[in-house]
């Protein structure tokens, strides 16, 4: 989904994010590579599942943002006595 699609999915009360989010596209001062990062930083501040896997899915399709991949966690260690 791109920007102007998750734009234009937003309902009516959220027209000033709506707004941010086109600002913010059409800035011309950051590069592609840190937009990208506020719009990710931002999705995960809201913490809206769909929009953050819809934002990263359109960094990652623009070449700016390569998610974290996931790591086995450690089994924890023993504590001798």
């Amino acid at each position: 989904m791109s920007i102007e699609a998750l734009r234009a999915a937003l309902p009516a009360y959220a027209r000033d994010i709506a707004t941010n989010l086109s600002v913010l596209a059409e800035e011309t001062v950051l590069p592609d590579q840190a937009k990208w990062g506020c719009f990710v930083a931002s999705a995960h501040a809201v913490g809206e599942p769909s929009a953050l896997r819809a934002i990263e899915a359109a960094a990652v399709a623009a070449g700016a943002f390569r998610p974290k991949r996931s790591r086995r966690p450690r089994p924890p260690r023993r504590s001798w006595p």
